[in-house]
């Protein structure tokens, strides 16, 4: 009896290959759309943050000056009393600019005084001495020694060209007789122009 082989059929064999072939292709771009996808949502939920640097200065350079660096006044005039020269007043005015639109504040320190000063302060007839700062709105003495004025430590004055000074010494003369002692009588005050 014959025996007949069964052979599988070739076209049968080739498309179950190439079906294979597809699902395994398929699955390959499965895997990659998938992680194609994956990768463009992760690059879109990441962002670089912008830096800027913000820089502000500004060097403040506000000041008041006088007009000059020094002033000399070697004209005093002679108070009197009863007929007797009883003190000295120097007088004279001042000019003081300033940048920032304010005011000024004037101030002094005690000043340096001759020897004539000193011995004058030691006399029974001893008064007192002041430094006052003025213009047309204000006055006050900045300086003073002696028990028989009060002063201020400072003035606060608009700048302008139109500011004064008195500097005074006094002794109380008695009726006759010389009050003043001879010798030279000086002062030097240093003062502070700042602005306010």
């Amino acid at each position: 009896m014959l025996k007949y082989q069964q052979y599988p059929n070739p076209l049968i064999k080739t498309e179950l290959a190439l079906g294979k072939s597809i699902q395994k292709n398929f699955c390959h771009f499965l895997i990659i759309s998938s992680v194609t996808t994956l990768g463009i949502g992760s690059l879109a939920s990441i962002s670089q943050a912008g830096t800027a640097t913000l820089n502000a200065s500004y060097n403040v350079q506000f000041e008041c000056n006088f007009s000059n660096s020094t002033y000399s006044n070697t004209s005093p005039g002679l108070e009197y009393s009863n007929g007797i020269v009883s003190g000295l007043i120097w007088s004279g005015k001042l000019a003081i600019t300033c940048n920032h639109g304010g005011k000024v504040v004037i101030s002094t320190s005690a000043p340096a005084v001759s020897s004539a000063v000193t011995s004058l302060r030691n006399l029974s007839t001893y008064y007192g001495e002041y430094l006052r700062i003025y213009d047309n709105t204000a006055a006050a003495y900045i300086w003073k020694n002696g028990n028989n004025y009060s002063a201020s430590p400072s003035i606060t004055l608009s700048p302008s060209s139109s500011i004064y000074y008195e500097i005074y010494m006094y002794t109380n003369p008695p009726k006759s007789g010389q009050i003043l002692p001879n010798g030279n009588y000086s002062y030097s005050f240093t003062l502070t122009a700042t602005p306010n």
